[in-house]
C-alpha cells in the first residue's frame, strides 16, 4: 500500500564523494539535483547545480566516485495509509511497518527510513557559467553511471563459434570457437549462449556481465563483433527483446517484458494514487505510430541460392490491432534461427510502446527504470499498471523532492474500463457465442404481423411510444398544423374555475 504522505515534510538529499558525506558542506550552495534512471540510454545520469557566486567552490576531480541518496528526513516510524490503495494490500489502521533487513541495508545507512540510494557513478563533466540576470556564477556537475573513458567504448574485432557445418537454414554444426571451446549449448550442438559472448566482450573491457535467466538461454552457432562493447550490448538487446544497461563495472541485460531484475527478483511496483501522492499525468493509452502487425527478417539461403523472408505475427487487440504494416529488419540476418530471434525482439519492442506518457509523483526514491507504477484514481482507461522506462528524481531548493516517470506498456486496471481485445495477426479468433433463446435478454423480436402491428413491447422493432409529444420549453418555437393538433390532443382538459 502506498506510504502515508503525512510524515513526508522535509525533502532531503545526501551526496557522497569517494564515500565521504559532503551534504552538510554543500547544502548552502545546492540549487538542484536531478537523477535520471533509465533503460533507454544504457546508463544513468546525475546533474547537480550549485550557487558559485563567490567562485570559492572546489572543482571536483575527474572520475570522482559520486553517490546520491534522496528521500525524506525525519524521525519516527514509517506510517502507511490504510484503505486508499486499490492493489489488494491490507494494512490495519495504525499499524507500524517495521523495517526489513533489506530496507535497513538499502536505506538506514543513508540516514534512516525514506532515504535511499538513487545514483552510483562517476563525475564526467564540470561546467562554470555566469549570467548577469541568470543568478550570477553557477557550477554544473555531470556524472554518469559508467566511466566514459573506460575500455567499453573501444572497438573490438572478434568472434565466437564455428557456424554451420552445411548450407542449412539454421546452424546446428559443432566445432570450436575462437576461444577454443565449442560453446555452452547442448553437447555436440555447437550452440553458444549469448552470455559466453557477452562475458568475452565485456571481459576485455574489464567489466562483469549479469543477465536474467531468459537472456542467458539465447544461443547461436556463431557470434561476432566489429564494434565497441557498449554498442554490442545495445545491439544484442534490440535484436533479442532485451534491455541493456551499464552500471559502473557491470553490464546488465534483462528481457524487456520480463519484469525482473538481473538476479531474477521481481521489480518494485510503485503506487500513484489520486489524492495521496499523484501530482499530475499526461498519458496516451494507445499510440498508432509504433504499431506493426508483423515482423520480418530476411537471410540468404545458400542451399537454395535465394533470399528468404521469415515473418512473425505481433499479437495485439483493440485499439492495438488492425494494422497491416510489417516491421522489416534494417539489416539481413545469418539464418532462420537468428531471423526468429530478431522478429521476437521487434515484437516485444512494438508491444512495449502501445501506450506512452508520463506521471508526476511526490518524491519516491524506490522508483526505478524497468519497474512498475500502478495508477489509481486518474480515470477509467488510464488507471492500471505501466512500465517505467525512465525515472527522474528531482530535488530543487525551495520546491522539494518530486519523481517524474516516463511510462509505457499499459495494462488496464482489472474490473475497470478496458479496451475490447480483438485478435491480431497470429491470434486464433474465439468462436462466436450462440444467439440467446426466445424470451432471454437480447433475443430477437417476433416478426411483424397483423396481430402485433402496433405492439407495446419496447423491444419490438415496430414499437410506438404512446408518450405525448411536449413542446420545448426554451425560446419561441414554430410548429406545423399537425404538431399543434397533436399537442392539443395530448393536453388534459382543465376543470372550470370555481371559487
Amino acid at each position: 500500500m502506498v506510504e502515508h504522505q503525512g510524515p513526508r515534510r522535509h525533502a532531503w538529499v545526501q551526496i557522497l564523494v569517494h564515500g565521504q558525506d559532503i551534504s552538510t558542506k554543500l547544502f548552502p550552495y545546492l540549487i538542484s539535483v536531478q537523477v535520471v534512471n533509465t533503460i533507454e540510454n544504457a546508463m544513468d545520469e546525475c546533474h547537480i547545480e550549485l550557487d558559485d557566486r563567490y567562485g570559492e567552490l572546489q572543482i571536483p576531480p575527474d572520475d570522482a566516485e559520486l553517490q546520491v541518496a534522496m528521500g525524506w528526513a525525519g524521525e519516527g516510524p514509517r506510517l502507511f495509509d490504510s484503505g486508499r490503495g486499490q492493489m489488494g494490500f491490507t494494512t490495519p489502521a495504525g499499524n507500524v511497518l517495521e523495517m526489513t533487513p533489506q530496507q535497513i541495508e538499502q536505506e538506514a545507512k543513508f540516514g534512516g527510513p525514506g532515504l535511499r540510494l538513487v545514483f552510483d557513478g562517476y563525475v564526467t563533466n564540470v561546467e562554470s557559467g555566469f549570467g548577469r540576470r541568470g543568478g550570477g556564477r553557477r557550477m554544473w556537475i555531470e556524472a554518469k553511471g559508467h566511466n566514459d573513458k573506460g575500455n567499453a567504448k573501444e572497438t573490438q574485432k572478434d568472434y565466437l563459434g564455428a557456424g554451420k557445418e552445411s548450407d542449412e537454414e539454421s546452424g546446428v554444426g559443432g566445432g570450436e570457437g575462437a576461444s577454443g571451446v565449442g560453446g555452452g549449448g547442448a553437447p555436440g550442438s555447437g550452440q553458444i549462449p549469448l552470455k559466453d559472448m557477452m562475458t568475452k566482450v565485456f571481459g576485455m573491457a574489464g567489466m562483469q556481465v549479469v543477465m536474467s535467466p531468459s537472456m542467458e538461454k539465447i544461443s547461436r552457432d556463431y557470434w561476432s563483433i566489429n564494434d565497441s562493447a557498449q554498442n554490442f550490448g545495445r545491439r544484442m538487446a534490440a535484436e533479442n527483446g532485451g534491455i541493456f544497461k551499464i552500471m559502473k563495472n557491470k553490464a546488465v541485460m534483462v528481457g524487456r517484458r520480463e519484469g525482473v531484475a538481473a538476479d531474477g527478483t521481481p521489480m518494485p511496483v510503485i503506487e500513484a494514487i489520486w489524492g495521496i501522492n499523484l501530482i499530475g499525468w499526461r498519458i496516451k493509452p494507445y499510440v498508432g505510430r509504433p504499431q506493426y502487425g508483423e515482423a520480418a527478417s530476411r537471410f540468404f539461403n545458400i542451399n537454395k541460392g535465394a533470399w528468404e523472408t521469415i515473418k512473425g505475427g505481433i499479437k495485439g487487440g483493440t485499439p492495438h490491432g488492425g494494422t497491416n504494416a510489417i516491421a522489416h529488419a534494417v539489416n539481413s540476418v545469418v539464418d532462420k534461427g537468428q531471423a526468429e530471434q530478431t522478429n521476437k525482439g521487434t515484437g516485444d519492442d512494438t508491444s512495449s510502446k502501445r501506450g506512452i506518457g508520463w506521471v508526476l509523483l511526490n518524491g519516491e526514491p524506490r522508483a526505478q527504470a524497468g519497474g512498475f507504477v500502478y495508477i489509481d484514481g486518474a480515470r477509467p482507461g488510464i488507471d492500471g499498471q505501466y512500465v517505467m522506462s525512465e525515472v527522474e528524481h528531482n530535488y530543487t531548493r525551495g520546491v522539494g523532492f518530486t519523481t517524474r516517470a516516463k511510462v509505457t506498456d499499459p495494462s488496464p486496471k482489472a474490473g475497470g474500463f478496458a479496451w475490447e481485445q480483438d485478435p491480431g495477426p497470429g491470434d486464433t479468433p474465439a468462436p462466436p457465442a450462440p444467439p440467446p433463446a426466445a424470451g432471454e435478454p437480447g433475443a430477437p423480436s417476433p416478426p411483424i404481423s397483423g396481430d402485433n402491428f402496433q405492439t407495446t413491447d419496447p423491444n419490438a422493432p415496430n414499437y410506438i411510444d404512446p408518450t405525448p409529444v411536449t413542446p420545448p420549453i426554451s425560446g419561441p418555437q414554430s410548429y406545423t398544423a399537425e404538431e399543434l393538433e397533436a399537442i392539443r390532443r395530448a393536453q388534459p382538459v382543465s376543470p372550470p374555475i370555481s371559487f
